[in-house]
């Protein structure tokens, strides 16, 4: 009863139309203030880049972690599922990457005993760091192939 004699108080002389903007309105901003638009993944900086791809890990069904800053082993996420360790190198480069990412999280898979590996850009990859993840079986994607590419394990 006390909301009753409030709205009249508040709202006496408004037209019917001005409210129901002003709650439309209200009620657009509690919805994109809770559920943000996703962001670019090119315009992360290399911290927000990691977490992004662990979380593309994560609504996949992988258990994330990621690895200190410092002394990762070229590694900066260990993900796991089914009994498989993935070792992950997230590069956020505005240029192709190259073949140094993909020695290290080879490097990263042994130091981990992870059973596959995998270098995310979203630049893509120089053609000796597509030769190299080839020959040592390493996977190259960006952020939004991740989750497609280990679906099926």
């Amino acid at each position: 009863m006390w909301l009753h004699v409030w709205w009249e108080k508040i709202l006496v002389g408004v037209p019917v139309d001005a409210v129901v903007l002003l709650l439309l309105v209200a009620a657009w901003q509690a919805i994109t203030e809770s559920h943000p638009p996703a962001a670019n993944p090119r315009t992360l900086s290399g911290v927000a880049y990691e977490a992004h791809c662990s979380s593309v890990l994560r609504q996949a069904g992988w258990s994330t972690s990621l690895t200190p800053a410092t002394g990762d082993m070229g590694v900066d996420i260990i993900a796991t599922r089914n009994g498989l360790k993935l070792v992950v190198q997230c590069k956020q480069h505005k240029a192709a990457v190259g073949v140094a990412a993909v020695q290290q999280v080879v490097a990263g898979m042994a130091y981990y005993r992870a059973g596959a590996s995998v270098v995310v850009a979203e630049n893509g990859f120089t053609a000796s760091a597509k030769e190299m993840a080839h020959k040592t079986g390493t996977t190259l994607c960006n952020s939004s192939q991740l989750a497609k590419v280990w679906q099926a394990t």
